[in-house]
């Protein structure tokens, strides 16, 4: 199956990573091969080595993509300013980042465990600097008596749980409505911090 005329290398490469994208949040890392993704995207079996270096390679790309948009989308701390609406920017900023790529984040959350060496370490370093903004913000309400956070790694462990089913939930209940969804999870958030 040779790429037909008109067809660019890069188109070739999305072709690859969105059929890997999707045959890796459906069926998980480790029950997809390359000859399955190669189908998928139509291209040679041997051809899609041509645009990725191995399957672990295509992971990382595909996580290290969601999760540059992911921290690219949070807005920056103010410690001078109000911590309840940057708690708010920071909720919607991760449920749009969530909701544009839903498959992508199913991806880093379930699969990241099946990365190794550099890569698991690069992931695990995005991870960190989301969950560390959190924190920060966490201490910047709790320190101007916004916020009660007894602990700040339980509380930023409670909140990222949360936001991360928010997505699943909603595929789930199509007809439920966002903006009604959104609140339900901001004022759940709030009440874990009682603010």
């Amino acid at each position: 199956m040779a790429r037909t005329s008109g067809r660019s290398a890069a188109d070739t490469g999305a072709r690859i990573h969105a059929a890997a994208l999707a045959l890796f949040s459906e069926h998980g890392f480790d029950a997809v091969s390359m000859r399955q993704i190669a189908g998928a995207s139509g291209v040679q079996a041997g051809a899609i080595y041509l645009h990725t270096k191995d399957k672990q390679t295509l992971l990382y790309s595909l996580m290290t993509e969601f999760l540059q948009a992911r921290q690219h989308a949070l807005p920056p701390l103010d410690p001078q300013g109000n911590p309840y609406p940057q708690l708010k920017s920071f909720i919607q900023a991760h449920v749009a980042t969530n909701r544009a790529a839903p498959a992508a984040a199913r991806l880093v959350r379930n699969e990241a465990r099946a990365l190794a060496g550099d890569y698991a370490a690069i992931v695990a370093a995005f991870e960190k600097g989301y969950r560390d903004h959190l924190k920060a913000l966490l201490r910047l309400g709790r320190d101007k008596g916004a916020f009660q956070v007894p602990d700040e790694d339980l509380i930023a462990d409670a909140i990222l749980t949360l936001l991360a089913a928010l997505p699943d939930w909603q595929a789930a209940h199509p007809d439920f409505p966002e903006e009604k969804l959104d609140r339900i999870y901001e004022n759940m958030i709030r009440r874990i911090l009682k603010s």
